[in-house]
């Protein structure tokens, strides 16, 4: 009988030992696949990418005005631009949900579109940063990146989303 009881525990034990690390594999298969943080890869962007312009960064009000998001439920936006010597600009906005995440990206073509406009007589030298812009849609978060490192930045959203 003391066997049996022996036996019981032993079985038990394996039981919850099991329990335990399938609870601890499904934390790290959460764990790559956490939503990215908007001022993290803002940050990273700004730091990690040479510029040649200043950047500033701007409301959030006044950056959905300028992307024209009204009626868009922007969750968390971080927007720097250049003083306009330069096209050089940086957006990641977290929307509320994928269809207002497309909303966002179609905004961020029509800005680089419009800027396009804007640099090719004033100075036609910003055309090809503009041409290589970077424009990711990684979930509900979506980035813009207009710079000369556009390989670079696509690479630091790729990381950012892993």
């Amino acid at each position: 009988m003391m066997k049996k009881k022996m036996k019981n525990k032993v079985w038990m034990f394996g039981g919850i030992l099991s329990i335990c690390l399938m609870g601890s594999l499904t934390g790290c298969i959460e764990s790559t696949n956490q939503q990215i943080s908007v001022k993290d890869l803002a940050k990273e962007l700004k730091t990690e990418i040479n510029y040649q312009d200043e950047l500033s960064k701007l409301d959030k009000d006044v950056a959905i005005e300028m992307y024209q998001l009204d009626g868009i439920e922007v969750e968390d936006c971080i927007v720097y631009v250049s003083t306009g010597a330069t096209a050089e600009e940086i957006a990641v906005i977290s929307a509320k949900n994928g269809t207002d995440a497309s909303k966002i990206e179609e905004a961020f073509e029509k800005r680089v579109e419009e800027q396009k406009n804007s640099f090719k007589d004033y100075v036609p030298e910003e055309l090809k940063k503009l041409d290589e812009a970077v424009i990711e849609e990684e979930g509900n978060i979506v980035v813009l990146s207009i710079s000369d490192e556009d390989e670079k930045a696509e690479a630091l959203i790729k990381n950012a989303a892993k």
